[in-house]
């Protein structure tokens, strides 16, 4: 049941849902029953997923067009959005929260690169740079020939052994911020070439992995290498992998089985859930959901604060939660679906623009003639 590259899948959308929802989990509070931490995988999933739908170009025109395309759809959008927050971050401050740095030419061209926490209701949209760079770099070195691809995906194994062991600055350093940005890309682009080889393969792999007994495997290679080496986590923004104390392939091996995990799963529900199943609709807002929640955790905060539950230094805290513990459903249900009803509230002022504009044209011709 391999995807189709050109429509949209479900069972993907059914990835891309956990993907999102552990993200916003990681920036609020992650019940201990849902098994392994958000900072085992979830970043790793979206770059396996891309790296899945991934395209190749064979000229120089073609891969030019893909390029300009994503730099239309993830380049541009990030610093139009990096502006947009960064105008947020002003008027706020003028309220006395402080949720970022100042509107400077390195917040909004050069900071982006680094840590990206320039505007801090915009830190988690890291990603959408990262992935425009990883997908430059794919698209430039991919090629139609699959023994080319395979070479080019084994080297990057060995490429991000030797940037993370040899070349991961110290953090906060500026004038590295740029091969802070490098490596992470190369990390990214490692997931996303296992991503690509996996779709390459899948018909073979799926006759091993849809047998009932594969995620019972998994499951126990995960809990050997926890058991054996401890904490899974890790954090691609700030190029750790676990490569100071050696956890470095403990950790591909893990994020690689959870994501064989989360691709059963998703096999598995896409059988029974409808195509407007609300699981699909987060996963099919990722992008909306990863720029907005944590301004829908700001709102709340708001509300508590208006209710003198908090105090107001806490608004000026992104990271924090009114006794998360107990309070997470609420966070999180704010920060999963205010986005949605943000995209939802956004198509529909654009439409009707559009209407508007369409018949406003309508009616000069109508007048012309």
């Amino acid at each position: 049941m391999a995807a189709k590259i050109d429509s949209r899948n479900n069972q993907f959308d059914f990835m891309a849902a956990v993907g999102i929802v552990f993200v916003v989990f990681g920036h609020l509070y992650q019940p201990p029953y849902l098994f392994y931490p958000a900072f085992a995988f979830h970043m790793a999933l979206f770059f396996f997923i891309s790296g899945y739908f991934s395209k190749t170009a064979s000229n120089f025109k073609t891969k030019f067009k893909y390029i300009l395309r994503k730099t239309k759809t993830q380049a541009i959008p990030y610093f139009a959005l990096n502006a947009f927050f960064g105008c947020i971050t002003m008027l706020m401050g003028q309220k006395g929260i402080i949720l970022g740095g100042e509107f400077t030419w390195w917040n909004m061209f050069i900071s982006p690169f680094g840590r990206g926490d320039q505007f801090h209701l915009y830190l988690a949209a890291w990603f959408l740079l990262t992935l425009y760079a990883v997908n430059v770099t794919a698209i430039v070195l991919f090629s139609d020939k699959k023994w080319f691809d395979i070479l080019i995906s084994s080297i990057s194994v060995l490429l991000l052994y030797y940037f993370t062991e040899h070349f991961t600055p110290p953090g906060g350093d500026s004038s590295l911020i740029f091969i802070n940005f490098g490596i992470r890309v190369s990390i990214g682009f490692f997931f996303f070439s296992i991503g690509r080889m996996f779709r390459t393969f899948e018909s073979v792999l799926q006759k091993y992995l849809l047998n009932p007994s594969t995620i019972v495997i998994l499951f126990l290679i995960i809990d050997l290498l926890t058991v054996n080496f401890g904490n899974l986590t890790y954090n691609i923004l700030f190029n750790d992998l676990g490569q100071d104390n050696g956890m470095l392939f403990v950790h591909i091996i893990t994020t690689f089985c959870i994501i064989l995990i989360i691709y059963l799963v998703g096999h598995i529900m896409s059988a029974f859930l409808t195509d407007n199943s609300l699981i699909y609709k987060i996963g099919r807002n990722t992008f909306s959901i990863m720029v907005w929640h944590l301004t829908m955790f700001l709102l709340v905060n708001i509300i508590l604060y208006k209710l003198n539950l908090i105090q107001f230094s806490s608004l000026s805290n992104v990271y924090f939660k009114y006794k998360p513990e107990k309070t997470w459903t609420i966070y999180a249900a704010a920060g999963i679906f205010g986005p949605l009803a943000i995209t939802k509230a956004y198509r529909y002022v654009c439409v009707s623009v559009l209407q508007l504009a369409r018949a406003g044209c309508a009616g000069r011709k109508v007048t012309g003639n």
